[in-house]
């Protein structure tokens, strides 16, 4: 078993936007994600869901971010799941949107071949690590990485 943390391009990727969104005064004006994103929300503990959301669908939720609680979203990665390849990741994650509004979930996403753009994401809740795992293997497979 190795000391090195659980990592590779994707999580590091998000690690850095996050870094960034968490000193942005203001909504992003563009989101790092591909022309063909494609987004879905399979939590199923909070009563409501976003659905599933193409490139532009994910734009709009992004600036609606920054209008809820205090208006100054924090964003983290809390425990690094699962990785496959250097473009696919698992990570649990709390966004915390002050005034005592947080969400806490799986997020499951997948990088295009540069790294540089998000081009699929998965939703889950924290209990369903299994469906999260399992939605991983397949991004994995789908891009043969």
């Amino acid at each position: 078993m190795s000391d090195e943390p659980l990592t590779n391009a994707a999580v590091e990727w998000l690690r850095q936007v996050y870094e960034v969104a968490n000193v942005t005064e203001t909504p992003p004006t563009s989101a790092p994600i591909t022309d063909d994103f494609a987004y879905t929300d399979r939590r199923t503990g909070r009563g409501f869901s976003y659905g599933s959301l193409d490139a532009s669908g994910w734009r709009r939720l992004v600036t609606e971010t920054w209008r809820v609680g205090s208006g100054r979203p924090a964003f983290s990665i809390t425990e690094v799941i699962a990785v496959r390849g250097q473009w696919s990741a698992a990570v649990a994650e709390l966004h915390d949107f002050g005034e005592d509004m947080t969400t806490r979930q799986i997020n499951c996403f997948q990088l295009d071949p540069e790294s540089r753009l998000m081009r699929r994401s998965f939703d889950f809740d924290l209990g369903d690590r299994d469906a999260a795992i399992a939605e991983l293997d397949r991004m994995h497979d789908e891009i043969g990485e």
